[in-house]
């Protein structure tokens, strides 16, 4: 980190960059997946179980998990991109939902 006329500016690590594509590619796959499993549950009457129903509250949970996990990736990967450090409350409020929505 490296002070210029008031700015912070931050040396990016060679591996920011490829680790936040993949999570960024990893995250998609989740999302694609869970609502196709979502879909599949709520569109076959036999699968209306009250096992099917827990799989279920567990899919719409790993969707907003792998929700969050997009757009915490995606602003940290603009942040990288643009090589700008800040305390983000946005963040920070995503982390506590995050975690809060695995603990649920």
């Amino acid at each position: 980190m490296t002070l210029y006329n008031n700015f912070i500016v931050t040396n990016i690590k060679s591996w920011f960059l490829p680790v936040d594509i993949l999570l960024l590619i990893f995250s998609v796959l989740i999302i694609i997946s869970t609502i196709l499993y979502l879909v599949i549950i709520i569109l076959h009457k036999t699968h209306h179980t009250i096992t099917m129903i827990l799989i279920r509250n567990s899919c719409l949970i790993t969707f907003i998990f792998g929700m969050i996990v997009f757009f915490m990736t995606l602003l940290s990967l603009e942040n990288d991109l643009k090589q700008i450090e800040y305390q983000d409350t946005l963040c920070c409020f995503g982390a506590f939902i995050d975690y809060a929505a695995n603990f649920a």
